[in-house]
């Protein structure tokens, strides 16, 4: 590339670009901001000098400029240098072939109509315009495909109304490119190249709005979901000590009664005895623990929600084992059946037939967790997750994804699925 007034702006944008490619595949290094700047306000100098001196000799031009991208990039993500060497291949790649897309077609263009611009330094700008402008449209496109964070959060027209803005530039830059054949004052040529050099950097701008926008939006989930894992153990442990302050009472009140018992034997009254006794047993519903898998926790969670199912009416039906010596953590415990049973007894309120079955296991060296509950409203999914089907969306429908993040933290796994009458959820937990 020769002198020109465009070609350091052009640069600046190639190596914007490039690192949109590489932070689909690549983690970003922690780090102040403004060395990521400075690392790349120093290689867009230095690549754009290599440009101008080494304009003659393309091969060895673009294999050192390549190289200097994998060592500056290889500085602001924690990857491999062979692995930045390969992502910077393939967007070079991706360059050549914009690059050859944007020739044809504004070779095409012209020869149309009997006119030969494209060789001048400035159409070749206005033809670079062009292709990076196509490759902004094949990253975003890369991005929707490969991010499983911030971007995926976004729907699919919500996804298209963002590919409305770099289309839109597409087709405005051809046409600027058009009536840029037919202009001859120059103010007005370079007036045509800020424009559509313009619309590309506010395309970018717009793309880094929308991610800081979402990474926000992120945020604020998590936050929701800490709010929500903190108010459930809370709930849990309250309940632990109700259920310790209970257990004390019935140990003191049993001392009591064996006391009165021991005088009616010594005594010899076995009638009174026997009367006594029918009165004082005790009935049992009326027990506080129905469930005991010989780990607090998740005794008090069953047996928390057994009693608030009980009360609405829905049919529990249990399957247990001895659980003294699982491998999660008692708060992660509260995260999971809380959440499990709390939808699970959710979905029963609005159905005739209510049903919860659970399955809490430890076997072949691993956890088992299986909650599967009759619903009343259709579950809905949406790009393949299972959504609230409340109102407020933005204070409902993070616990699935509560559970999920949980049971990652232990390597498990999860399946989740529905038939006409059933809603399924298991959690399998290896040991480590």
């Amino acid at each position: 590339m020769k002198l020109h007034p465009w070609g350091m702006v052009y640069t600046i944008l190639y190596i914007i670009l490039c690192k949109i490619f590489l932070e689909t595949f690549a983690k970003r290094r922690s780090g102040h901001v403004s060395y990521t700047i400075v690392l790349l306000g120093v290689l867009s100098v230095l690549e754009y000098v290599l440009s101008i001196f080494l304009s003659d000799f393309m091969i060895p031009k673009a294999v050192i400029i390549i190289l200097l991208g994998t060592i500056v990039m290889s500085c602001i993500f924690e990857e491999k240098l062979l692995r930045i060497l390969g992502l910077i291949l393939l967007f070079q790649g991706l360059c050549f072939a914009t690059d050859y897309i944007s020739w044809a077609f504004l070779n095409n263009v012209f020869a149309s109509i009997q006119q030969d611009y494209t060789l001048t330094t400035n159409m070749q700008m206005f033809m670079a315009i062009i292709s990076q402008i196509l490759l902004f449209c094949i990253l975003l496109v890369i991005k929707k495909r490969f991010v499983k964070q911030d971007f995926a959060m976004l729907t699919r027209m919500e996804w298209l109304r963002v590919m409305v803005f770099p289309v839109f530039t597409i087709i405005s830059t051809i046409s600027m490119s058009v009536y840029f054949g037919f202009s001859t004052n120059v103010e007005q040529k370079n007036m045509l190249l800020c424009i559509a050099f313009g619309m590309l950097i506010m395309n970018i701008l717009l793309f880094y709005l929308i991610g800081d926008i979402l990474k926000r939006e992120a945020g604020l989930r998590k936050e929701a979901l800490f709010r929500k894992q903190v108010k459930s153990e809370i709930e849990m442990y309250q309940q632990i000590s109700e259920n310790y302050n209970q257990q004390r009472k019935r140990e003191h009140e049993f001392r009591n009664q064996m006391l009165v018992i021991g005088a009616l034997v010594k005594d010899r009254k076995l009638d009174m005895l026997e009367d006594y006794l029918s009165k004082w047993e005790e009935k049992p519903e009326n027990r506080i623990d129905y469930f005991d898998t010989n780990h607090v926790i998740v005794n008090v969670v069953l047996n928390t929600k057994y009693q608030e199912a009980r009360d609405k009416g829905i049919a529990f039906v249990v399957k247990i084992n001895d659980l003294s010596k699982i491998q999660i953590q008692d708060e992660d415990v509260v995260i999971i059946l809380s959440n499990l049973l709390n939808n699970a007894i959710e979905a029963c309120e609005s159905c005739k037939e209510k049903v919860i079955k659970i399955k809490l296991v430890k076997e072949k060296r691993q956890t088992v967790i299986s909650v599967i509950n009759t619903f009343g409203l259709e579950p809905v999914l949406s790009g393949g997750e299972y959504q609230t089907t409340k109102e407020n969306k933005a204070a409902h429908g993070i616990g699935i994804h509560n559970i999920k993040e949980t049971v990652g933290k232990y390597g498990g796994s999860c399946v989740i699925k529905h038939n006409e009458h059933l809603f399924q959820f298991i959690i399998v937990i290896p040991e480590k």
